[in-house]
């Protein structure tokens, strides 16, 4: 029987004992077990996840005919099988499905999936309670902003407040706002999965911005078309442009158990009365 622990690159005798390495790595050491056959199995419960919420999300789509590029399948299986994060799970089937064509040639899945792989869970659930909260606050049909366009994103910026945001990205007593915030943003906004320009602070530092109409401390994000389109793939509509991202019809359909805040307003609401008819003058 070949010895886990070796096939993972650890040498047991670095540790003192198997009990350590159970402390050490809590329960991700059930991925080692005894022997090999726990690393497989656990594996296979990851997969079995995975796919299962790939073919929820195809739905009906499932009995047409169609196949998914080996590489991309690759990629996925070899990330989400040590993937135990649900939203993660979330995004790597919603790109599994999202890549199942006709003739199987439609590659552009590994950019996503390599994506996912860069991404923390924290930065991960920021960019869906971000997009969500986008497409829920500019939705509507009644501004019709093309986000691919750079004068467009000014205006589709999202007022959120830290209180919410703690709330939506679910820290505890241990999880600092201080670090989680600035690493979820940075590293959103290296992959251009955020716009270029994002603010946060209290209300001196946001007013000292432009923001003059904003009343409690929190967070001003601006959308980038690459995050959008992300976004897009991981529900399972890799065929609908960025542009087309808030038109009514498109429609944003999950089962994941994540809070998006009812108190997050559009930037209008916190810049200056009038801002952009000055601005155009």
């Amino acid at each position: 029987m070949v010895d886990p622990l070796s096939v993972v690159g650890i040498g047991i005798g670095a540790l003192a004992s198997k009990e350590l390495l159970g402390k050490l790595l809590g329960p991700t050491a059930d991925y080692l077990g005894g022997e090999l056959k726990g690393l497989v199995e656990k594996s296979n419960v990851n997969l079995t996840v995975l796919f299962r919420r790939a073919l929820n999300r195809l739905g009906t789509r499932l009995n047409e005919p169609g196949q998914v590029n080996p590489r991309v399948l690759k990629s996925i299986i070899d990330e989400a099988r040590f993937c135990e994060d649900q939203l993660t799970l979330e995004y790597f089937a919603g790109v599994l499905a999202s890549s199942r064509t006709e003739n199987g040639r439609d590659d552009r899945g590994l950019t996503f999936a390599a994506m996912i792989k860069e991404l923390s869970a924290y930065q991960l659930r920021l960019h869906y309670i971000f997009y969500s909260l986008l497409k829920r606050l500019y939705g509507d049909g009644l501004l019709t902003l093309n986000p691919q366009r750079p004068e467009s994103r000014e205006r589709l910026r999202v007022f959120l407040t830290f209180e919410s945001y703690v709330k939506a990205m679910d820290l505890g007593p241990t999880e600092s706002l201080e670090a989680i915030l600035p690493h979820s943003v940075y590293g959103l906004s290296r992959l251009n999965l955020l716009g270029d320009i994002n603010s946060w602070g209290d209300l001196d530092d946001l007013s000292e911005r432009g923001y003059a109409r904003v009343r409690r401390p929190g967070i001003i994000l601006k959308p980038h078309p690459l995050g959008i389109e992300l976004m897009l793939w991981v529900h399972g509509l890799a065929d609908i442009p960025p542009r087309d991202f808030l038109l009514p019809h498109v429609r944003l359909e999950t089962d994941l158990d994540i809070p998006i805040p009812s108190d997050a307003l559009p930037v209008s609401e916190i810049l200056p009365i009038n801002y952009y008819e000055e601005e155009s003058v």
